[in-house]
């Protein structure tokens, strides 16, 4: 029983300093835990209910009906009006806010989506994805921004559902980040107007995708300056910044390494409602999302690589002084050694009654003294 209690008491101790590493790690690099998830406990699959960030804003609604010779825009249309589309026309209805989950269901009711899709859309931690659902399609995205002044990434889910003449897309924040497709079909720019929801839904999409290009400029552009710092001068704060931008580089590429999953489905699958015309762009995409994710990879190598410069740059002024303090050291064991033997307290010492015996003492410390110096940077050391 002894054994077992220590066995014990070692686990609690490496938890322990597992949880302070942790919080340590969170001050350092500004991270938050993530949030504990509501009990489901006992609660019927496709109960929705919010997870994620609590924001104040309300919901509005969207309604964009469109065709080639036809464009109309609506705001804050009420949830009941949603469903009645015209004939031949595109419906695309754009949903701000998800935090109002009886709004949600209300929308979901309008449109006939799945209890379990509503799930999905409220719980906005999902992983990229695409699902077909009796006649919808159902895609999860991430949308991400960079705060360039605070290093920090903020990210939100995007949801959209497409059947053949609607789309209807989710989002948590207020600000509507597809105003420039909303301009492009205004102004009859591209194919929007003259392709069915499949091009829609795949437009929005490559907003997103990119969008990340931009991310990872200014990313990059972070990068280099933190190189060239650490290669000058590295300090603690250089560290802090490595772990933040590599923790940048895992959360981005931990939600868009799947969706090149999701678009080669959405490219291949002949039920995912794709037209032949769309899939031609839809390969554009892929290569799209390769080439982030390609970028994303080499980030990561280099913050490894910049972690690594780092730890050889303290070890190199760690040598460096530690060369400085041994030459020091070296120096004055010798005359610590000759003002020690004359510091004796023997009677019979003849130099002790000699008249130059302190001053020889002195000359002869500064000559050995200066004999190691001259050594030392013979061989380079000084």
């Amino acid at each position: 029983m002894p054994k077992v209690e220590s066995e014990f008491q070692i686990t609690d101790a490496i938890e322990g300093f597992q949880n302070i590493l942790w919080f340590g790690c969170s001050l350092l690099v500004g991270v938050k835990k993530v949030e504990d998830q509501p009990a489901k406990t006992g609660l019927p699959p496709g109960t929705p209910i919010h997870v994620g960030t609590q924001r104040p804003d309300r919901v509005r609604i969207q309604v964009t009906d469109y065709n080639e010779s036809m464009f109309e825009t609506a705001d804050d249309v009420p949830v009941e009006l949603c469903a009645k589309g015209k004939e031949n026309h595109v419906r695309w209805v754009h949903v701000n806010g998800v935090n109002d989950v009886t709004a949600v269901e209300q929308i979901s009711e309008v449109f006939s989506i799945h209890p379990l899709i509503t799930e999905d859309i409220v719980r906005t931690e999902q992983r990229p994805k695409i699902e077909k659902t009796l006649e919808k399609v159902f895609v999860v995205v991430r949308w991400f921004q960079f705060d360039k002044q605070n290093e920090e990434l903020l990210s939100e889910q995007v949801s959209i559902l497409l059947d053949s003449s609607h789309v209807i897309s989710f989002q948590e924040s207020e600000q509507n980040h597809f105003v420039p497709i909303l301009e492009r079909a205004k102004k009859n720019l591209g194919r929007i107007r003259k392709s069915g929801s499949d091009y829609l839904a795949y437009a929005l999409i490559d907003l997103i995708v990119d969008h990340y290009f931009v991310i990872l400029e200014d990313i990059g552009e972070k990068i280099e300056i933190l190189e060239d710092s650490l290669t000058a001068k590295p300090s603690k704060d250089l560290l802090e910044e490595i772990y933040r931008l590599k923790r940048i580089v895992i959360e981005m590429r931990r939600h868009i390494w799947p969706l090149r999953e999701v678009v080669s489905r959405f490219m291949r699958d002949d039920e995912l409602l794709a037209q032949e015309s769309t899939r031609v762009y839809l390969k554009d995409l892929y290569d799209h999302v390769y080439r982030v994710t390609d970028y994303l990879e080499t980030y990561r190598e280099s913050m490894t690589g910049a972690l690594d410069i780092y730890l050889s740059s303290v070890s190199n002024r760690m040598n460096e002084v530690m060369k400085v303090l041994t030459v020091i050291s070296t120096i004055f064991i010798p005359l610590t050694l000759m003002a020690s033997i004359y510091g004796m307290n023997f009677q019979n010492m003849p130099e002790l009654a000699w008249p130059f015996g302190y001053p020889a003492l002195l000359l002869s410390m500064l000559v050995v003294g200066l004999l190691l110096l001259a050594g030392f940077r013979r061989i380079g050391w000084v």
